[in-house]
């Protein structure tokens, strides 16, 4: 998870003591708050802060009987305005952490897509009332750590004997990184650019709308570790941690 930090603008953070401290920021001036209690034992919280527009950190965990608050675990996140597929879902809960990973099979892409859930707790308030089996309007995004842009695919029909890169051929790919969970290469063309910069460390990314077989992905990077520079019909490569936003309002059965 520490890995991502870089990502929304904190690459300065080498340390747990500065961890700490950034986590503390969070939990002392978040940005919103999402709870949940059980039994009026314990209060499950999210506590999140924003560092960029759309961009941020959130803290989970819950308050016990005595007001104590137990962290849970943390992540990092982008969010997507848009919405990017459509499909039934199916949710796994880690092993012991409030955490969420998705499940869906969409057909244009080629693969079962699984998630980082972003908003754990409204899922679990919804308690009865969620349907697994029912449509569910889904915004992806993605953290990336390493990418680069590449020029567009140049169409032609004349048979060439030569061995092509296969980055010159491929316009869309989308496939999982066998060694890591929710995680997969992508290839797409980017169909929108936008500067962000962190607040507190001055950082800069780059927020990337790309377009990969259909489906549209918000993908955030560190201008730091973006090869090329990005611009409107270039195709982008990278390996991205995804997660989605689920519209629990916008449900069919």
């Amino acid at each position: 998870m520490k890995g991502y930090l870089r990502t929304i603008g904190f690459s300065n953070i080498c340390t747990k003591k500065q961890l700490d401290n950034l986590l503390g920021d969070v939990m002392t001036t978040p940005t919103f708050v999402n709870e949940k209690s059980y039994n009026n034992k314990e209060k499950h919280i999210e506590l999140s802060k924003i560092f960029a527009e759309g961009i941020g950190i959130t803290i989970c965990g819950y308050y016990d009987n005595k007001g104590f608050f137990n962290l849970d675990h943390y992540h990092p996140f982008v969010f997507n305005n848009m919405s990017s597929i459509e499909d039934e879902l199916y949710f796994n809960k880690k092993l012991d952490k409030v955490e969420y990973t998705c499940l869906c099979d969409d057909t244009r892409l080629g693969v079962t897509l699984t998630f980082y859930l972003q908003n754990v707790i409204e899922y679990i308030t919804m308690d009865g009332m969620r349907n697994e089996l029912s449509m569910h309007s889904i915004r992806l995004s993605g953290l990336c750590t390493d990418g680069k842009v590449l020029l567009p695919v140049v169409k032609n029909n004349k048979k060439n004997n030569i061995k092509e890169d296969i980055y010159t051929i491929v316009e869309n790919s989308f496939y999982p990184k066998h060694d890591k969970y929710e995680c997969y290469t992508i290839i797409g063309t980017i169909k929108s650019v936008y500067d962000r910069m962190n607040y507190l460390t001055k950082e800069e990314m780059f927020l990337l709308l790309v377009e990969c077989k259909g489906v549209s992905i918000s993908i955030l990077i560190n201008k730091k570790d973006l090869m090329g520079m990005p611009t409107i019909g270039a195709r982008f490569k990278g390996d991205i941690w995804l997660q989605g936003y689920v519209n629990f309002n916008m449900i069919r059965n």
